[in-house]
C-alpha cells in the first residue's frame, strides 16, 4: 500500500487523521473530519484498505468513532 493513515496532534491543537502518501513523509496530509465537536484525542484507526476504515477516541460528549468511503473524509458514526 502506498498510503499510511496515522492520529495525532499536540497540545496546541485537536488530534486529526493525517495521510502519508506515496511514502512521502516529507509531504503529511490533515484530512477532514466531519463532526459537530472536534475529534479530542484520536487513539487508533484501522484501514480496510486505502478508501475505506474507522478511526475511533475519547470525545467530550458525542462521538469518538469515525469513518471513511473515500479515504479523505471521516464522517461521525452515531
Amino acid at each position: 500500500m502506498d498510503k499510511c493513515f496515522i492520529t495525532g496532534g499536540n497540545t496546541n491543537s485537536a488530534f486529526g487523521i493525517y495521510l502519508v502518501d506515496n511514502n512521502d513523509w516529507s509531504k503529511v496530509t490533515k484530512l477532514e473530519i466531519d463532526s459537530p465537536e472536534p475529534a479530542i484525542f484520536l487513539l487508533s484507526i484501522a484501514m480496510e484498505d486505502t478508501t475505506h476504515g474507522v478511526a475511533g477516541g475519547v470525545e467530550i460528549g458525542l462521538g469518538g468513532l469515525y469513518y471513511t468511503t473515500d479515504g479523505k473524509k471521516f464522517t461521525e458514526s452515531f
